[in-house]
């Protein structure tokens, strides 16, 4: 069995990162609510480091995340998602990015306060 891939813009490619972020005390979100904070790796398609961070960040604002300039392992994986050497939770993850327009998260992280 074959499967298509996705295809990004042609000016676009896929970014991946870690993010950090504190969860707002007014957030509803059941999964999230009584949570100070917490770490998620987003994907997205994007011309850039930079637009990449700022979808990213502006994914968790609407969230009622408050991210902070703490992150790390930036990085386009276009190669290696057109290579299919991603993992199958990654790929599904890049086909959703491609597929939405939006940012894909995978679990969130959490962590309480102490």
């Amino acid at each position: 069995m074959t499967t298509q891939t996705s295809k990004t813009r042609e000016d676009h490619s896929l970014w991946s990162g870690r993010l950090h972020f504190l969860v707002n005390p007014e957030c509803e979100i059941d999964y999230l609510q009584g949570r100070m904070g917490g770490y998620v790796s987003a994907i997205c398609s994007a011309q850039s480091k930079e637009e990449f961070l700022a979808r990213a960040f502006d994914a968790l604002r609407r969230r009622q995340l408050t991210p902070n300039e703490e992150f790390d392992e930036i990085e386009d994986i276009s190669a290696k998602y057109y290579g299919k050497t991603l993992s199958d939770e990654w790929m599904a993850l890049c086909e959703s990015a491609i597929e939405t327009g939006d940012v894909a998260f995978n679990c969130f992280d959490l962590y309480a306060s102490t």
